[in-house]
């Protein structure tokens, strides 16, 4: 995922968008991204979550799937031909979940700051658990919502930013991802408010199907500064 932000000389650059606009401009250019050494065993880390992330990265990358294995991409287009959402068939449901739910119980687990805004409480040991066993749990547990501005050539794939926790009007928490283009929202579950209709229907579903939604071409800015709490 971090592939298309490394320059000629494998660096990245790291900042602080707000810091930067109130003219502390600390540019720092690590070799690598978020690591963080001694929170998993072996087994877990190459074997386990290896194995999600080795399907992963050949679903979403273009590496190369067996044909029954690959993804199915279809797109649907109002009557401007402007892209509204992208349907992804054939994805399996239970290595693709699995790979994301790792991100976000590992980002709760760690004590980098990147990932400080990430602290899932006693849903931490339940996505454990689940991971663990090999265990996606239904659709609508720890559902995630998915966007993209990468149809619009103008906007650069070449972000990750510092992941965050936000709460729809109704009150459900959820933390947005955004990672290389494409903006990942898990929901964490809630006996006291209902999941928003949109992440019912959006999620990956155990039919192998997910829901990507594109953000309007001219409105990506607009939506990361907002993010990122900058006009």
């Amino acid at each position: 995922m971090y592939q298309e932000l490394y320059d000629e000389n494998h660096k990245l650059i790291s900042f602080n968008p707000q810091n930067y606009v109130n003219g502390e401009k600390r540019i720092k250019n690590p070799s690598s991204g978020e690591y963080e050494g001694g929170i998993l065993c072996k087994n877990c880390d190459n074997n386990i979550i290896g194995s999600y992330e080795t399907y992963a990265a050949k679903a979403l990358f273009g590496e190369k799937l067996n044909t029954e294995e690959s993804p199915i991409l279809k797109n649907n287009a109002d009557k401007g031909d402007n892209t509204q959402f992208s349907i992804f068939n054939n994805v399996d449901y239970r290595k693709f979940k699995l790979f994301l739910l790792s991100i976000l119980w590992r980002a709760s687990i760690s004590k980098r700051a990147t990932f400080g805004y990430i602290n899932l409480g006693p849903h931490e040991d339940i996505l454990r658990k689940m991971i663990l066993d090999g265990d996606p749990g239904t659709e609508h547990e720890y559902p995630i919502f998915t966007m993209t501005y990468l149809n619009d050539k103008k906007m650069p794939r070449d972000i990750i930013l510092t992941p965050t926790r936000k709460r729809t009007k109704a009150g459900h928490i959820f933390y947005i991802f955004p990672i290389g283009g494409l903006i990942y929202s898990y929901y964490v579950n809630s006996k006291y408010h209902p999941l928003p209709d949109y992440v019912k229907i959006g999620t990956i579903s155990k039919d192998n199907k997910f829901i990507i939604v594109n953000i309007p071409k001219g409105e990506a800015w607009d939506f990361l500064f907002n993010y990122m709490g900058l006009k």
